[in-house]
C-alpha cells in the first residue's frame, strides 16, 4: 500500500479506470513518487482468451522483444501486461467450483 494524493492505494494492480478503461498505481523507479497509468479504450473486450488474437496483439506491440523493453510508468507496458497470458481460464475456474458444489451437496 501507498498513499496518492492523501489516500491509500494498492500499488501494481490494474484496476477499473476512471478516465481510461483501466488505472494502474506504481512507484517510479526514478524519482520514488507514486504514479497514475491510465491505459486502454473503453468500449472494447479484450479477447485475451483467444491465443490468436493474444499473438497478434503482442506481436504488434513488441511485447515481447527484450530490445523494446518499457518502463513500469507506461501505459504500454501495463497494456502490454494485461494481454499476458490470463492465469486461469475462467470457464475452467466455474467448471471447478460447480464440481465442488457437486460433491457437497450430493452428500
Amino acid at each position: 500500500m501507498a498513499e496518492y494524493h492523501g489516500r491509500e492505494v494498492k500499488l501494481n494492480k490494474i484496476m477499473p479506470g476512471d478516465v481510461k478503461k483501466y488505472k494502474v498505481y506504481v512507484r517510479d523507479p526514478e524519482t520514488g513518487n507514486i504514479r497514475k497509468v491510465n491505459f486502454g479504450a473503453r468500449g472494447y473486450t479484450i479477447k485475451r482468451g483467444n491465443p490468436e488474437r493474444r499473438a497478434a496483439y503482442r506481436e504488434r506491440h513488441h511485447c515481447d522483444d527484450p530490445a523494446a523493453k518499457k518502463p513500469i510508468t507506461s501505459a504500454e507496458y501495463w497494456s502490454c501486461r494485461n494481454w499476458e497470458k490470463p492465469k486461469t481460464d475462467a470457464m475452467d475456474y466455474r467448471r471447478r467450483m460447480h464440481d465442488a458444489l457437486d460433491k457437497l451437496l450430493v452428500r
